[in-house]
């Protein structure tokens, strides 16, 4: 998917013919950069989508915590055979774990333990615990978790509760930020995407810049004209003028070095030697042929350095 969007930013790409900021956005294509505007919020809800695909699962999430939790008290406890009673849910947000047997409990690892099987399984919430006397019906312990506070107060977490028999009621709290969390991420990956989209953008456009030319269809600006180095063409509004192959790489030098002088060693070898061959004077009848065949542009010069070289003024 990051291959397609990128194929897209690239499509979308202007044909800047120069470095002005006012003609750059002439020529950009609203089009596309809306295209890309809503591949970007796409990736986003798909992200978002993907973190909380298990949301209609949020009550067996629960209650597998919830087990997790009573089965870790047991152990404590040193009991490793009494059962972990179902778990009973008492409304949408009130959950309670039940034993086989009474046992001694310990707030510290009560806390430790809710925080840990509730991590494990992904579930961010604020939650009460209390822990209930069956007897009584009273709440003999209870505490506030804030799963977005990394310290939470919680007091007489030292004080060990005698054995007994107990019931552990989880109340989640309804106005819990797990919207908020999910916009977080949403908002998250917008802004990432973006970002990305916008820092690809930048660089093909600096990097035209560094080059004097823009890219437009596989093809290099050259002033008015567009040079296409695999088809060997340039085309010149709906002119086509046909290049040899020799005339096409002496462009391509040029087009990739716009105002700056090619010394004719590099021209002749790049262009001949390379290819085991060495020539006198071609370079520069093929230069006089080029320089002809870009006549008609008058944004485009070819200019000899006298011994030198060649440079072409865009």
């Amino acid at each position: 998917m990051l291959l397609y969007f990128k194929q897209i930013v690239k499509k979308c790409n202007p044909n800047v013919k120069s470095h002005s900021l006012k003609l750059y956005k002439k020529q950009r294509n609203p089009k596309c950069h809306k295209l890309i505007f809503l591949l970007i919020i796409f990736f986003g809800v798909l992200v978002s989508y993907s973190q909380n695909s298990d949301v209609g699962y949020h009550d067996e999430k629960v209650k597998i915590a919830l087990r997790e939790i009573g089965n870790e008290l047991l152990l404590i406890h040193g009991d490793s055979v009494s059962r972990v009673m179902p778990i009973k849910k008492v409304d949408d947000l009130e959950f309670i774990i039940s034993f086989q047997k009474d046992l001694y409990i310990e707030p510290e690892a009560l806390i430790n333990t809710t925080k840990a099987s509730f991590n494990k399984l992904n579930i961010l919430t604020h939650n009460i615990t209390e822990v209930i006397d069956c007897t009584t019906s009273e709440v003999v312990y209870s505490y506030h978790n804030n799963a977005f506070e990394k310290n939470n107060s919680v007091a007489c977490i030292g004080r060990i509760l005698p054995v007994g028999c107990y019931e552990i009621r989880v109340i989640l709290i309804k106005n819990m930020p797990a919207t908020f969390a999910n916009n977080t991420y949403l908002i998250s990956s917008i802004i990432i995407l973006f970002l990305l989209a916008s820092g690809f953008l930048l660089s093909k456009y600096k990097a035209q810049e560094l080059s004097g030319s823009a890219i437009s269809n596989q093809g290099i600006r050259i002033g008015n004209s567009i040079f296409y180095f695999d088809q060997q063409i340039v085309r010149q509004g709906n002119n086509k003028i046909t290049l040899t192959s020799k005339e096409s790489e002496i462009l391509k030098i040029f087009s990739q070095n716009p105002n700056q002088i090619i010394k004719r060693e590099q021209l002749t070898k790049t262009v001949w030697e390379d290819h085991g061959v060495i020539v006198g004077r071609s370079l520069d009848m093929f230069i006089s042929k080029l320089r002809k065949k870009l006549s008609n542009d008058s944004s485009v010069k070819i200019v000899n350095i006298h011994g030198v070289g060649y440079k072409i003024e865009i």
